[in-house]
C-alpha cells in the first residue's frame, strides 16, 4: 500500500483529531463484560502484592505513561487473557508478576478497538479501522493520540463506557507468576 491512511493523517493533526476521534467513539462497537465475569490484572514488582488496591487504576507516580491513562484520569488495564495482559505489561524473565483475578460487581460497557469495522465503500486510504490499528501498533509518539480516544469514549454519552476504581470489582485471588509458566511451546 502507498500512499496516507487519511483517518491517520487527521488524527495526527490537532485541528482535525477531534472529528475523527468522535468517529472512532461512535463507529467501534461497544462490548459488555457482565457482572460476574472474570479478567485478569498484572501488575509488575509490586510493593505489596497481597493488597488488593495494588490492583487498582496505575499509582499516581506512574498516572500518563500507559497509552490510555493521562494525568487526572487513571486507566485500569485488564484483560480477560491472561497472555494479553502479560505482553502488554512487556515484562521480562527478571520481574516479578503476579496476577490478580478480578469480577465487575456491574456490568461493564468496553469499547472494542479490536473489531474489525465493516467498511465495503472506502478504500485502505479512507479506512478507520486501518487508522485505529496502526496507531495502536506505533510506539510512544501516539499516546497523545491515544489518550485522547480514552478520554472521549469515558465522557461519551453514546457510550457510557466503564471507567471504575477497582471498588466496583472484586479481588477473587492474587498469585505469583513466573514468566516461563506464561510461556508456551509450539
Amino acid at each position: 500500500m502507498l500512499g496516507e491512511v487519511e483517518p491517520l493523517k487527521a488524527l495526527q493533526d490537532p485541528s482535525s483529531r477531534c472529528e475523527v476521534i468522535k468517529r472512532i467513539v461512535s463507529e467501534y462497537p461497544v462490548r459488555m463484560l457482565a457482572k460476574g465475569s472474570l479478567f485478569y490484572r498484572v501488575r509488575v514488582n509490586p510493593q505489596r502484592p497481597a493488597e488488593p488496591d495494588e490492583y487498582d487504576c496505575p499509582p499516581l507516580r506512574f498516572v500518563g505513561r500507559g497509552r490510555l491513562d493521562s494525568t487526572g484520569f487513571g486507566v485500569m488495564y485488564g484483560s480477560q487473557d491472561l497472555d494479553i495482559c502479560i505482553h502488554e505489561c512487556r515484562v521480562t524473565a527478571e520481574d516479578d508478576i503476579y496476577v490478580a483475578t478480578l469480577q465487575p460487581t456491574k456490568d461493564l460497557r468496553l469499547l472494542d478497538l479490536t473489531a474489525l469495522l465493516d467498511e465495503d465503500e472506502v478504500t485502505e486510504y479512507e479506512s478507520l479501522d486501518i487508522a485505529v490499528h496502526m496507531l495502536f501498533l506505533a510506539s510512544s509518539h501516539a499516546c497523545e493520540i491515544t489518550r485522547k480516544i480514552a478520554i472521549a469514549a469515558g465522557d461519551s454519552a453514546s457510550t457510557a463506557l466503564s471507567i471504575l476504581p477497582i471498588t466496583a470489582c472484586c479481588v477473587l485471588a492474587v498469585f505469583p507468576l513466573k514468566l516461563y509458566m506464561a510461556c508456551r511451546v509450539a
